[in-house]
């Protein structure tokens, strides 16, 4: 069945090719040229004709009359052109045409197979010759992510706008809002698809797989479905990783689902002591912590890939200090790569990181049973996918008990003559910046956080193709990644580039670059110092951390309607997920002075800054997600506000934050509805020491507003509302009745005639007294005259 590939981005073992001159690749209108072709391995084709099998739903979209022809004789034309270039694009045709009709080829059956299998299904589907499809809407997963039994006409539809991490392009619209046309999305992808790079199969396929993950984001795989909720992008990927594990795995179990967690990470971001000596440049350090933690995930990720062979289909998400992989099972032979890779990861997190930080692997092997969807009838014995993924959690959790287990040998993590740097604590040879002892590893870090904000590109290069000259931000496990303001003039090959700024990543790309391209979502905002933060403040130079992240969603990705437990599904949620933290978050802070985000990425997030003005986002957040869900009543955020002085140790600012949000998860607050008292928790936000339902983070904000007009104006005094914070504690939170008295007396004395009506109807008959501990401290903190 073909050698054993390498994985594809980058890896040693695809092959190189020429490439065919000529005019260039016109998609609209389906011309041919002549020019040179390459040959291709056989797992190269599989995996084309996997990625492509639906390439003709996209275009059959675009026409004026879509029922002309079928999606297959279409996708058959676009293969025509899109691989005019490659010896094999016959074969490739004939796997497009076999997912459909009956062929003698037998990639052609792996990837019909596979089609099926991505989608959770029992049996190959059989879809209708011409789906209605030419107005078929894709509908936002993250609706359906409850137990309710939602109708599918209710669902927010996506617009049909190229993938970018604004609003207009990623927030679903109501049914029967403007979502733009396919005909415009179709022609944008066949104009840059004639700049993607010939030059090497790695190049060709990493650049179309973004090309194709810009464009087919927003388009649905199959419109004939009861849900449409599965991109064309996201069931093209899990079909091409399912095909490449038929193709290569075992016949019994050939799938192996390995899922990894970076363990310590809170730590090791957190730790940082701020003495005087390393104050300067905190913030930036503190982001180049961050970032270099999202390459050492990705690049753990990525060693396994290259250890298994895999494509960068199977890689399901990476993020937020963990990464899904699906795999061929060959057994003991996967086993034992797999293990290596494992040995190899944490030998340098021993080395580099002294135990601090840690990798937790957990694997399941599976059969083409384990993967459908589970169905209430008498066939089902329990095995699915739904039962598979909750087997893979409980493994992992089990796996991070176990820590570095693999290891044989432990380096000394105190070697003599060594001292300890001022920044983190760890062990160290003597190196000085300024009058500072300050570890290597925290000036590189520090370096990553200035170098970000001019930074366009991020380069990753494999240790086998680096120049020694050059200096990554970081090199981990035998792999270099720089940041780049401008791409780089001689490249090295089978390196991918990816842009970091803006979505035009093709931009200067060559026919016959060896050089693959893609697009990533990076915070590379990074503000002055804490200091200047603060300043920004109104009021009180203060700062806040805010820890938030996603309710339950282990919960809800297990109580989902059965339709949706299939893989296509789960790679869908994650990818959805990931897109508004790691792509939308960065454009609501970005040129925001007063804040930054050290991580945001898979369900959660991290941002410090002014602490009035990161109580603002905190709610806009919630607000936000809420909006990009269309699902707030199930699907929502909790966060914990912390304040502190600029100078105060980051780490414990860390620490205090992820409490309060931990008692924002936990603390039962108490509802008044017509049926009698009801009792709730999460769904709220944590804030000078007492819990609040975001409704109520927006009344009291709108509140203290008032309040600082009527402080402006001279109408009331901050003695006065100091006051009623006196009587909240004093009386309200006891549920001693005199609080509306005393709150009466207090109005009557200190406040003008003309308001107190007004101020006795919000406080008194309003209850706005349950929010006292709210919007008092916010009116306190503002009117604070600075040094």
């Amino acid at each position: 069945m073909g050698r054993r590939r390498g994985a594809l981005g980058p890896s040693r073992r695809w092959r190189d090719h020429p490439c065919g001159q000529g005019d260039k690749l016109w998609l609209w209108n389906l011309q041919d040229r002549g020019g040179l072709t390459v040959e291709l391995k056989e797992d190269e084709v599989l995996l084309l004709g996997a990625f492509l099998h639906d390439i003709g739903k996209f275009v059959q979209r675009a026409l004026a009359n879509p029922q002309e022809k079928t999606h297959a004789q279409l996708g058959e034309e676009v293969i025509n052109k899109l691989l005019e270039f490659v010896s094999a694009k016959e074969r490739v045709k004939k796997i497009v045409r076999g997912h459909h009709e009956e062929v003698e080829d037998e990639l052609a059956k792996i990837v019909k197979e596979a089609d099926h299998i991505a989608a959770g299904e029992r049996t190959p589907r059989r879809e209708p010759a011409h789906e209605k499809i030419s107005e078929s809407p894709l509908r936002q997963s993250l609706y359906f992510l409850d137990e309710k039994d939602k109708d599918i006409n209710s669902a927010p539809m996506f617009p049909l706008k190229p993938l970018g991490p604004y609003e207009d392009n990623i927030f679903p619209v109501k049914p029967g809002g403007d979502r733009g046309h396919y005909g415009e999305l179709w022609k944008d992808f066949a104009d840059e698809a004639n700049k993607l790079p010939k030059g090497s199969f790695n190049a060709f396929f990493l650049s179309l797989y973004h090309l194709l993950y810009k464009y087919t984001w927003c388009v649905p795989s199959a419109a004939f479905k009861d849900y449409p909720t599965i991109s064309l992008f996201d069931h093209s990927r899990m079909t091409a990783a399912v095909a490449w594990c038929l193709y290569k795995g075992d016949k019994e179990k050939p799938f192996m689902f390995i899922k990894g967690d970076i363990g310590g990470i809170q730590n090791f971001i957190y730790s940082l002591a701020s003495p005087d000596e390393a104050q300067e440049g905190m913030a930036r350090r503190l982001r180049g912590r961050s970032f270099y933690l999202s390459l050492l995930t990705e690049s753990a990720a990525r060693l396994i890939m290259e250890k298994l062979c895999l494509p960068e289909p199977n890689l399901i998400w990476v993020g937020g200090g963990g990464f899904l992989l699906l795999a061929p099972n060959k057994g003991e032979e996967t086993r034992r790569e797999l293990r290596k890779a494992i040995q190899e990861i944490e030998s340098e997190l021993l080395e580099k990181h002294h135990g601090q930080l840690s990798l937790a692997v957990a694997y399941c092997e599976a059969s083409e049973r384990d993967m459908v969807k589970p169905v209430k009838d008498t066939t089902d014995d329990g095995r699915n996918f739904k039962a598979l993924m909750k087997t893979l959690g409980e493994k992992l959790e089990d796996a991070k008990e176990k820590k570095f287990a693999l290891q044989d040998k432990w380096p000394s993590l105190s070697p003599k003559g060594e001292t300890e740097c001022i920044v983190c604590a760890a062990p160290m040879k003597k190196e000085k910046e300024g009058n500072a002892s300050i570890c290597q590893d925290c000036q590189a870090q520090k370096k990553i956080g200035e170098d970000l904000p001019d930074s366009n590109y991020l380069l990753w290069v494999t240790d086998e193709n680096r120049n020694p000259s050059d200096e990554p931000c970081a090199e981990i496990l035998g792999q270099r990644w720089y940041l780049l303001k401008n791409p780089p003039a001689n490249p090295p090959g089978n390196a991918v580039l990816y842009r970091t700024r803006g979505m035009d990543f093709l931009e200067g790309a060559k026919e016959n670059d060896t050089l693959a391209r893609g697009f990533r979502f990076v915070a590379t905002h990074v503000p002055g110092t804490f200091e200047e933060m603060a300043k920004k403040a109104e009021g009180a130079d203060y700062l806040a951390a805010l820890r938030m992240d996603v309710d339950d969603m282990g919960y809800l990705l297990a109580k989902v309607p059965d339709e949706f437990q299939t893989p296509s599904f789960y790679a869908s949620v994650s990818r959805l997920l990931d897109l508004f933290f790691s792509g939308y978050m960065n454009t609501m802070i970005r040129g925001d002075e007063a804040l930054y985000i050290v991580y945001a990425g898979g369900d959660d997030l991290f941002i410090v800054g002014a602490w009035d003005k990161v109580l603002e986002k905190a709610l806009e957040i919630s607000e936000k997600f809420g909006k990009y869900t269309d699902n707030p009543e199930s699907l929502h955020l909790s966060g914990g506000h912390y304040i502190f002085k600029p100078k105060f140790p980051i780490g414990r600012a860390a620490e205090g934050a992820g409490k309060a949000e931990s008692r924002a998860k936990e603390e039962k607050r108490h509802k008044q509805e017509s049926s009698g008292e009801k009792s709730e928790t999460k769904n709220a936000l944590c804030a000078f020491g007492e819990v609040f339902s975001w409704d109520k983070v927006k009344e009291a904000l709108g509140f203290s507003d008032k309040l600082l007009e009527y402080m402006k104006d001279e109408k009331i005094s901050r003695s006065f509302v100091q006051t009623l914070l006196d009587i909240y504690h004093r009386d309200y939170k006891d549920k001693r009745l005199i609080w509306a008295a005393r709150v009466m007396y207090q109005l009557a004395r200190n406040v003008p005639d003309e308001l107190v009506a007004e101020l006795e109807k919000e406080l008194v008959r309003g209850n706005k007294m349950e929010t006292a501990q709210l919007w008092a401290n916010i009116a306190l903190l503002k009117t604070r005259e600075k040094p």
